[in-house]
């Protein structure tokens, strides 16, 4: 699904039982480079990237469930994106690495939300242009869960 031109989804439903988008291994939602308005009140669950921002959009109020070993519940690539009041779930596997959040972009807003069963809540603060020559490279990297760590890959090498 993708939205654009400051539409929104939001649920109807004021409270649980919500309604369910399990999107598999493809991207659930796509908010393309024009934007977007709200997503809320919605259970997303994904094995792959749950909801990828290309343009700026709010999410609020959302459950999101990692059910695949590698999944990336919000992948942000907008720098006006407000990601506030969700609940991001994980199935606790020890293989793969399940993400609540991965940022490639600066300063996307974050708060409020809470990271359970994940390899991390993790954000990407700092990080070169996707292109660049530089042969030092620097990334700055914060997580909001106890013991978070952080890879990194620089073409294809860990």
């Amino acid at each position: 699904m993708t939205l654009d031109q400051g539409k929104s989804l939001t649920s109807l439903v004021p409270s649980d039982p919500r309604p369910i988008i399990d999107n598999g291994s493809s991207t659930g939602i796509t908010v393309c480079g024009c934007g977007a308005g709200t997503i809320s009140g919605l259970r997303l669950r994904s094995s792959g990237t749950g909801i990828e921002l290309d343009g700026p959009a709010t999410l609020e109020d959302n459950a999101l469930e990692a059910t695949g070993p590698d999944a990336s519940l919000v992948m942000v690539e907008t720098s006006s994106a407000a990601i506030d009041g969700n609940t991001f779930e994980g199935s606790g596997s020890a293989n793969g690495f399940q993400l609540g959040v991965a940022a490639d972009a600066p300063d996307p807003v974050v708060s409020d939300n809470s990271f359970s069963g994940l390899a991390g809540g993790v954000l990407v603060d700092k990080q070169p242009d996707k292109r660049s020559d530089d042969t030092t490279p620097t990334f700055k990297f914060s997580g909001d869960l106890p013991g978070s760590s952080f890879r990194c890959k620089l073409d294809g090498a860990q």
